[in-house]
């Protein structure tokens, strides 16, 4: 059995059991396990062993072994044999789905007729843009996922990248933006963005996309102590014919010294890549309390400002769904650029918390008496994030502007 992408007839975009389930998958006959059903397909193929007119064993060897499960199965076609001496291969053509498969074994799997597998509606929309901006060519795409905390992630990650790797209008020096939203049960709905823009890292920009695009259900269904329910996963995907990439360069104030409580104008420089410089004016709201003295502006992308979060989340495990999505929608996106006040105060972060400008007394504390298995990370600086500024362009670097509260 070899887990494949390949075609489908078009009953296994639905999940419902076809009519004539009762009389499928006879011993001897090819079987699919469906990983992915719909305008993109994934499944694997077998050979049905026995069949009691409900209950089915095939392959006579494990899938994934992965025990308990629940995956649509259905009838297949074999269309050809690849063959050879080490490893023969079948290519199958997945058509109607007739049960649902429950066990992954050791040394079987094993269905049931006429039962029905949850699956994740996926909505996929892919947009192509000319130079000018307008749309060139728009695709959408309607398929289901598989559920399993391991396998779920991959699908959506290897999905996402097939189906934008593949455009015609794909080059090295595209640039991608998407919009994700997923619809969890129970919970608020998690919006995701990002742009990702060709570097220098030797590795193609939709993969990268990909890559960010599957951790984020990683972090859904590994990080929780029972699966979460997703309803429907909704994403937009622009592919753009440029990189677009701006680096901050520098920042200017005409008085350095400012009052609290009073809005100063700043303006901040970026490099954008093979373009002219980018100026942007945002105006300031020096918070009222701010301590008499010197202090930092801190113009910077989302990586810089949270690196000390995003560090303390990889030593801690999430095990609450609500949290791993509040976390979610909290993320900071690539495409803007970060205003945050910096104080000579410690900072701790843990988990989802941040707990700013702590006194070292209380900071000593918690040092004394952290958990084994719940780490945080202390920085010795507080950055208040004031504002964020949207643009079109993938925002990287970072840089610092003295001011003096009188």
């Amino acid at each position: 059995m070899n887990v494949s992408q390949g075609g489908a007839a078009g009953s296994l975009s639905s999940t419902t059991p076809a009519k004539d389930w009762r009389t499928a998958l006879q011993p001897g006959e090819p079987v699919a396990a469906v990983l992915v059903s719909g305008d993109v397909t994934m499944t694997g193929g077998g050979t049905v062993t026995y069949n009691d007119g409900k209950r089915i064993l095939a392959f006579g060897h494990p899938m994934f072994n992965l025990g308990p499960v629940e995956m649509p199965l259905a009838k297949d076609e074999i269309i050809t044999t690849l063959a050879s001496s080490y490893q023969p291969t079948k290519m199958g053509n997945a058509t109607e789905v007739v049960g649902a498969l429950k066990q992954d074994r050791h040394s079987a799997i094993a269905g049931e007729l006429g039962e029905t597998a949850q699956m994740i509606p996926v909505t996929m929309h892919v947009s192509s843009f000319n130079p000018d901006n307008s749309i060139h060519s728009k695709r959408d795409f309607h398929f289901s996922v598989f559920v399993d905390h391991k396998w779920t992630p991959y699908l959506m990650m290897a999905t996402l990248f097939n189906s934008i790797s593949n455009l015609n209008d794909f080059s090295e020096e595209a640039t991608y933006r998407l919009r994700g939203e997923l619809h969890v049960k129970g919970q608020q709905k998690i919006e995701l963005r990002t742009m990702q823009a060709p570097s220098e890292a030797p590795v193609p920009t939709p993969m990268l996309l990909a890559g960010w695009w599957g951790d984020k259900f990683n972090r859904l269904f590994v990080n929780s102590a029972k699966l979460p329910k997703l309803d429907a996963v909704d994403v937009s995907v622009d592919l753009i014919p440029q990189r677009l990439t701006a680096q901050i360069e520098s920042a200017w104030i005409a008085d350095n010294t400012v009052a609290p409580g009073t809005e100063v104008p700043v303006k901040v420089f970026l490099h954008p890549y093979r373009g002219d410089r980018i100026e942007r004016t945002v105006n300031l709201k020096i918070p009222a309390g701010l301590a008499r003295g010197d202090h930092e502006i801190l113009f910077s992308d989302a990586d810089t400002l949270s690196r000390f979060q995003n560090i303390a989340q990889t030593l801690n495990r999430i095990e609450d769904i609500p949290q791993t999505v509040a976390m979610l929608n909290d993320e900071r996106s690539n495409n803007r650029l970060y205003i945050s006040l910096i104080e000579s105060q410690p900072t701790i972060y843990s988990d989802e918390k941040v707990l700013p400008s702590l006194p070292a007394s209380i900071l000593n504390v918690m040092q004394s008496g952290r958990a084994i298995n719940h780490q945080f990370v202390s920085s010795p600086e507080s950055a208040h994030e004031q504002l964020s500024v949207p643009f079109d362009t993938v925002v990287t670097g970072s840089y610092s502007l003295k001011i003096h509260v009188n």
